[in-house]
């Protein structure tokens, strides 16, 4: 799975003799190479550094002698510091390592010098203050003697060679990222005992989010060291996916939806487009639930190993090549793990990676068989069979080939069958074989287990009672029932024992004995009052009638009803431009219309304002104050999340009626036109470069300012891409131009998509809001206004919205969409009458 990449270093060693050719002869090539596996040699844990000589003269250099070399670590190119260097020790000891050649090993064969862990994480502890997340550069020198001389033959050290930088170093990391399989399951066994025990060993993990198909990878860390690594209380460790074995130029995309998270704070599902029907996209809004990635996330606080779980779908249909499949090549996605912080920031970038193959499906062609030499062709007479072939018959299956498997649910069965077809000539009835075919049938499954609702929705349950002989107690008789409940699915001819239950039954020895219910009807008694907004509960009466005597006996149940809504009028809310105060600062909402669909949503009057963040903020960072009327700059989608908290949050508390948001493009754009566009804005143009004060130019016909010029402003609307490095990154919408922007370059209705990560000194925004039901009373109204709220012709807007019941329970819902009307006058639109 994973293939070691070890930086190659390659070292030229130029002796200082007194004629160049006694310099050829002592020339001598090395190779260093750092091993990133974490070994241990005599107990101790460490790593080697494997060296190997070549193109050396071997007339000057005899096998049959024997030579010492020794190798030294330098912590900087001009050998001054020796290894491991320790920040703040008067004394360096050089660390020395010495090695024997002779005819058993001589200068070309590798060999091993081990370094123990404890000085490479002294000299990482000196040099980056203590983690493990960076590379370190060491330098060496080489001496090569002859064990019967005290002089070196040659030595190797750092020098600048003919590109101006230095040889004879290699860079080295300690930590490392260890990815291995730990076992995989599939959605018709995820109940055996090898699947419950990985799904024991990995509880945090949900296989079932993904339809139990993929594979668990442990992950690990080398060296485990906690007084190195916790320092980090909460990190992202991101598996990332891409195409190509160890290559990051072509993520492989696939989706996560937005809403659904573990109890960790982590992603559930991730899954891929093809997995999921038009229909099943357009019912469960999945597309605006969801977001393009090519990673999972996981969000760690310890360095402890731990398993993740890959869905069989990224790994092999999200993101198919087209061209490979078409190639019938294979496509291999590998997995990169990389270390960020919560912030987003990378932390660690692995080289090693976990990969898969996929292989390409190949299509069964059918083609008829070409005559070999070896074929004996029918003749009539002295011509041969121009063949005239049948309809495809299908043979005999092969029982060897017949597969079967059980749903997730258990409630049907696939049984996969393979037959073999074949053709007739219907001249001289010579037949051809076709190959084999696959037969695909799913039909119910018969097991006694598999009968329940969720298996058989039409089925019933029903009971049956076995009673004991009466025994006479006083003028009454005690009947000990046995009541069995069944359910019934008549479509698989299943009949499930449900549950038992013991009851007694008293009565008079003058009655009935002993009474034969049967069921006589089911009738709802009333709603119990307790509801959803997708169903109510209701009370259900089962009435049974004794086929001898005549009485009845009840039964009652709590059984829950989808909704049966119908509509029954509007309800109607006169538009006003609303003043709302929070704190001490205050906010005014004007109504813009559009007038395509009537749809209608409140623009803040001004620009989002330094004192009004102050206010709204619980942190205020920035340190604002009351009082600055420049608007906010530097802000981020984040914290602009934190500023419409806090207003939806006081506006549920105060029963307001306005839910607060920012805009998407297409509705700040609407809003500007329904405004008639502002005379005037802060640009390059009259702006001086500097920003201004919020309201300073005149406003819109909305009574709105600044929605030209002053600064951009951000909206909700994003889009995902990657950066240079391969690192994953949203844009955000922002909208309009600003004070720096020239008019003939940008429009006062652009859109750009910009990354807000860290803010930006143009960007800032503006609260839009949208109507919903609650008390008007708690917003001050505006009714000077003569456009906007009122339109042109003398009418006021009205807000319209559904007013649905539901037949059964009588429980009142507003419909979530509105739209917008206009009256004449004083009087409310027709729509509202109705």
């Amino acid at each position: 799975m994973r293939k070691i990449f070890s930086i190659l270093l390659f070292t030229l060693a130029l002796l200082s003799f007194s004629n160049a050719s006694a310099e050829e002869k002592h020339m001598i090539y090395s190779l260093l190479k750092f091993d990133k596996n974490l070994v241990t040699h005599d107990g101790e844990y460490g790593y080697n550094l494997k060296l190997r000589f070549y193109n050396y003269d071997k007339n000057f250099y005899l096998n049959s002698e024997s030579y010492k070399v020794q190798v030294k670590l330098w912590n900087d190119q001009d050998m001054k510091v020796p290894f491991p260097y320790v920040s703040g020790e008067t004394e360096h000891p050089q660390y020395v390592m010495e090695i024997l050649y002779d005819q058993k090993h001589p200068l070309d064969q590798e060999r091993t010098l081990f370094v123990p862990y404890d000085l490479f994480s002294k000299h990482m502890t000196s040099k980056l203050g203590g983690t493990y997340y960076s590379s370190c550069t060491l330098y060496y020198s080489i001496d090569v003697y002859r064990t019967s001389g005290s002089k070196p033959l040659v030595s190797i050290y750092p020098k600048v060679n003919d590109t101006g930088e230095h040889n004879a170093w290699f860079n080295y990391k300690l930590l490392r990222i260890c990815t291995e399989s730990d076992g995989a399951l599939e959605w018709s066994e995820h109940a055996s005992k090898e699947a419950m025990r990985l799904m024991a060993k990995y509880p945090y993990e949900d296989p079932g989010a993904s339809d139990f198909c993929g594979q668990f990878v442990k992950i690990s860390y080398q060296p485990f060291d906690g007084a190195r690594l916790n320092h980090l209380d909460e990190f992202e460790v991101r598996v990332s996916f891409y195409h190509g074995l160890l290559r990051r130029d072509r993520p492989c995309m696939f989706y996560e939806l937005k809403d659904e998270f573990d109890k960790n704070g982590n992603n559930r599902i991730y899954y891929a487009k093809e997995q999921y029907s038009q229909q099943a996209y357009k019912d469960e809004n999945i597309e605006e639930r969801s977001r393009q990635t090519n990673s999972i996330r996981r969000i760690r606080h310890d360095w402890e190993p731990f398993g993740i779980f890959i869905p069989e779908a990224i790994t092999m249909l999200a993101d198919e090549d087209s061209e490979l499949e078409q190639k019938h090549e294979n496509d291999t996605i590998s997995a990169f793990v990389d270390i960020y912080s919560m912030d987003g920031a990378l932390i660690y970038k692995n080289v090693d990676c976990h990969y898969w193959v996929r292989t390409p499906y190949v299509e069964q062609n059918i083609v008829p068989p070409t005559p070999t030499e070896t074929e004996v062709l029918v003749k009539f007479g002295d011509s041969e069979c121009k063949h005239v072939w049948g309809d495809i018959r299908r043979g005999d299956s092969d029982g060897n080939e017949i597969k079967t498997r059980k749903s997730a649910d258990k409630c049907n069965v696939m049984q996969t069958t393979k037959f073999n077809i074949y053709q007739v000539c219907m001249e001289c009835g010579e037949r051809r074989d076709l190959g084999l075919i696959t037969d695909v049938n799913i039909f119910p499954n018969y097991d006694t287990d598999a009968a329940n609702q969720k298996c058989c929705p039409n089925g019933y349950y029903t009971e049956e009672v076995e009673k004991k002989e009466p025994v006479k107690v006083g003028d009454y008789e005690r009947i000990d029932k046995t009541i069995s409940t069944y359910y019934i699915c008549q479509a698989k001819h299943i009949k499930r024992l449900v549950s038992k239950r013991n009851e007694t039954e008293w009565r008079n020895r003058a009655l009935c004995p002993p009474h034969d219910f049967i069921f006589e009807k089911k009738e709802t008694v009333a709603p119990t009052g307790k509801s959803t907004s997708l169903y109510h509960e209701e009370k259900v009466m089962y009435t049974y009638k004794c086929k001898k005597c005549g009485i009845k006996n009840y039964r009652y149940e709590k059984e829950n009803h989808s909704h049966k809504n119908e509509k029954i009028c509007n309800t109607c809310i006169q538009s006003n431009a609303w003043v709302f105060k929070y704190g001490g600062v205050e906010m005014k909402f004007h109504l813009a219309v559009n007038t395509k669909d009537s749809t209608a949503i409140y623009v803040a009057e001004t620009e989002m304002t330094r004192a009004q963040w102050a206010e709204l903020h619980p942190e205020n960072t920035q340190g604002w104050k009351a009082g600055d009327n420049t608007p906010v700059t530097n802000v981020t989608p984040e914290d602009a999340d934190i500023i419409i908290g806090n207003l939806n949050k006081y506006a549920m508390e105060k029963n307001l009626p306005l839910h607060f948001r920012l805009p998407t493009a297409q509705e700040w754009t609407y809003a500007y036109w329904f405004g008639g566009g502002d005379k005037e804005g802060w640009t390059q143009t009259n702006s001086g470069g500097v920003l201004h004060n919020v309201a300073e130019l005149p406003a819109n016909e909305m009574k709105v300012y600044d929605m030209k010029g002053g600064v951009s402003e951000m909206c909700s609307d994003t889009i995902s891409t990657t950066n240079e490095d391969d690192e994953k990154m949203t844009l955000v919408a922002v909208a309009g131009s600003n004070f720096r922007d020239k008019s003939l370059d940008v429009g006062p209705t652009d859109i750009r998509y910009m990354d807000l990560s860290e803010g930006d000194d143009c960007v800032g925004l503006r609260i839009f809001a949208e109507p919903v039901l609650g008390d008007d009373g708690q917003l001050e109204p505006d009714l000077d206004m003569t456009v906007g709220e009122k339109s042109r012709v003398g009418g006021f807007f009205w807000t319209v919205r559904g007013v649905y019941q539901c037949k059964l329970c009588h429980r009142i819902s507003y419909s979530p969409f509105s739209f917008s009307a206009k009256g004449y006058g004083d009087k409310m639109p027709i729509v509202c009458e109705q």
